[in-house]
């Protein structure tokens, strides 16, 4: 998984585990959180990707024109390999908001999922 990505910081807060890092595009920065939720069953967790607003809240409804969408995707798969070396019992959820967004994350997984698994193997 040599492909650029972004840099992130991880930030713990009580269940949820959030990373967060820019994205850049012409100029203009805008704050991206990926946070991990425990969905109360053992081992499993949900992973949401959302902008940070001004006021510290998160929002999956997209408020930014993505340009860098790869670039961002290869960001995450590098979050999920991070959570994955911390937690390496865990189960992974994830689904966008629309339909349109679970196909684009399933695809960026596809397109990943050898460098994935070859990390992943036990």
């Amino acid at each position: 998984m040599d492909l650029p990505f972004y840099k992130y910081h991880k930030v713990k807060q009580e269940e949820e585990v959030i990373f967060q890092f820019y994205s850049v595009v012409e100029n203009t920065k805008v704050l991206k959180a990926v946070t991990f939720t425990s969905f109360g069953l053992l081992n499993f967790y949900n992973v949401a990707l959302a902008d940070v607003l001004e006021n510290g809240a998160l929002t999956d409804i997209k408020t930014t024109k993505d340009f860098d969408r790869d670039l961002i995707l290869t960001t995450v798969v590098r979050i999920m390999l991070e959570f994955f070396y911390a937690e390496p019992f865990e189960k992974l959820s994830f689904r966008g908001n629309t339909p349109a967004k679970t196909r684009l994350y399933r695809m960026a997984l596809s397109i990943h999922f050898e460098g994935l698994s070859e990390h992943l193997k036990a």
